[in-house]
């Protein structure tokens, strides 16, 4: 039986993650749904604006931290078959995501490392995780 080795670039949109043999590849997209918000001003109000803006910031960071635990779950599934995972992408969500594999008790797999990798093409990205796991291709 061999080895099945997982690549995962991840950003807050979406995850690549490559699946390896040595026999076989296996690439699968996870799109997030994790929304982007900006926090503005709605004019001026009888109550104070701090305290209305600093509800409704809080609000949509828990909500924004609910879908970055959904979307976790989501890549956690899809890599279940692993023996060992490589995360790797350009922001914090690959932090995020390293967090939430730690504190999954019952893992099968071995986490190999996080690295910092910029936006690159799928096909660069696929060699850099071969190039770290050692295969060729």
């Amino acid at each position: 039986m061999s080895k099945v080795q997982t690549g995962i670039w991840i950003d807050s949109r979406e995850a690549l993650i490559f699946t390896m043999r040595r026999d076989s590849e296996h690439f699968e997209r996870i799109v997030s749904e994790v929304e982007e918000y900006h926090m503005h001003s709605e004019g001026k109000s009888a109550s104070p604006f701090v305290v209305r803006d600093a509800l409704k910031e809080k609000r949509m960071l828990r909500r924004r931290t609910e879908q970055f635990e959904k979307f976790f779950n989501e890549v956690i599934t899809a890599i279940s078959q692993s023996d060992e995972v490589l995360i790797c992408g350009p922001g914090e969500s690959k932090l995020g995501l390293e967090k939430a594999i730690l504190h999954k008790k019952h893992r099968n797999y071995r986490l190999i490392g996080c690295h910092t990798l910029d936006s690159l093409t799928e096909n660069q990205i696929r060699a850099w995780i071969r190039e770290k796991f050692g295969l060729r291709r």
